[in-house]
């Protein structure tokens, strides 16, 4: 018997101090601690697994195959990929907001499935933002007002 089988066995007894002893070269402690963090790891990657399969239910596009001249708008105009703490992206929203500009937001840092697909796309840094089919990366108020007015989304 291997043992990662006895283990059940001894907690299930209560075994483990008698066991523990130099005679018996097993280190329960290190057996004990592998199973409890592959337990741990297994719980954690079936909540996010379940996350991203309820949040899907949200954004049907992210199951359809991706090219790189198209990328994913979720039925937006624009999308802005980013986060609260990042000056550049608080510049970009506020912009978009001052215009009156709908977008979707993607909080890479409080949304599992936002940073999938911001990982997914290959960005680096943010604001990502994606205006029908064209990428900004980073604020740039002249450019992104080009490319709103190039896209009739802008006066």
């Amino acid at each position: 018997m291997k043992k990662k089988q006895l283990l059940p066995l001894v907690l299930a007894l209560g075994l483990l101090p008698t066991l523990s002893s130099s005679v018996y070269s097993f280190d329960f402690g290190k057996i004990i601690q592998d199973e409890l963090g592959k337990a741990v790891n297994n719980t954690v990657q079936d909540a996010v697994k379940n996350l991203q399969a309820q949040l899907r239910l949200d954004f049907p596009v992210i199951n359809q195959p991706k090219t790189s001249s198209q990328p994913h708008v979720y039925g937006n105009d624009v999308t802005v990929f980013g986060y609260d703490g990042c000056p550049y992206c608080r510049k970009a929203y506020s912009f978009l907001n001052s215009n009156g500009i709908p977008y979707k937001l993607m909080d890479v840092q409080r949304d599992a499935a936002a940073k999938a697909e911001f990982q997914r796309q290959g960005f680096r840094g943010v604001p990502q933002i994606i205006i029908k089919k064209e990428k900004l990366s980073g604020f740039s108020e002249s450019q992104l007002r080009a490319t709103l007015k190039r896209n009739n989304l802008m006066k």
